[in-house]
């Protein structure tokens, strides 16, 4: 690690800790986290974001996979306290994603199903991307149903009912917001829109909370994403250690 990202490491590691995007018990607890495997198993769409050709495996293995990219016990009997991610594991994705979006050279593609907590994360990636020099895909409009429309603030896709915007883990989310999707040559989202990313052979990063146990079995069969393991649930301000990281990179 160059000695300007052990600077940054040095830097952002303890305020992504206070924060708690990273660490123990955070939002989900473990019960929750081993029950969300349970529920990827069954085939459970609210689980599995509708990601076609995924291989489940044993809960054992399911829970390895998380293990690798989280950090948690792999201890499937196991079942005390509060998710774990950590910190390190999540400040070497970042890195990681941060050197994808500075090698693209096409359009890059926000959406995001949890904008509770993550809509301002995404408003400001857009507009670091944007400065240095990368092009936004403008996501399509559409209806999802009668009540809501997949829609966007700003170039970030988002789900809206007319009057909230939506959490949301259905695929056809992200089938509305990318169209065709000629043009888009990396994305950056979570929940549903990331599904159908994987759907559509985009290249992807994504960001990945404890229960989120689907995207870490399709790292392991060999799709194309870079995971990022973050609390998904935390304070909109919170995410400004991972912005930071992202863009101190892209300026390098």
């Amino acid at each position: 690690m160059e000695p300007s990202f052990l600077a940054l490491r040095e830097s952002l590691l303890p305020r992504m800790r206070e924060t708690r995007l990273v660490g123990d018990n955070t939002r989900h607890s473990r019960k929750d986290n081993l029950q969300a495997i349970q529920r990827l198993i069954e085939g459970h769409w609210h689980y599995t974001f509708g990601i076609e050709g995924l291989r489940i495996g044993p809960p054992e293995e399911i829970l390895r996979q998380i293990s690798e990219i989280t950090g948690c016990s792999s201890d499937i009997h196991y079942e005390e306290g509060g998710g774990h991610i950590s910190a390190e594991k999540a400040f070497g994705a970042l890195l990681e994603a941060a050197g994808r979006l500075k090698e693209c050279r096409g359009k890059v593609f926000l959406g995001t199903g949890h904008p509770g907590s993550l809509l301002d994360f995404y408003l400001k990636l857009q507009r670091v991307l944007e400065r240095n020099g990368l092009e936004i895909f403008v996501p399509l409009h559409g209806a999802l149903d009668v009540h809501r429309e997949v829609d966007s603030i700003e170039k970030v896709s988002v789900v809206e009912d007319r009057a909230s915007i939506l959490h949301s883990h259905e695929v056809e989310v992200g089938n509305v917001a990318l169209g065709n999707s000629p043009d888009i040559s990396l994305a950056f989202c979570d929940h549903a829109y990331a599904g159908a990313c994987l759907n559509k052979k985009i290249p992807l990063i994504v960001i990945m909370d404890t229960n989120d146990p689907a995207f870490a079995v399709a790292k392991s069969q060999g799709m194309d994403l870079t995971i990022i393991p973050m609390d998904d649930n935390r304070p909109m301000n919170a995410y400004q250690p991972a912005l930071e990281l992202l863009e101190a990179v892209l300026q390098g």
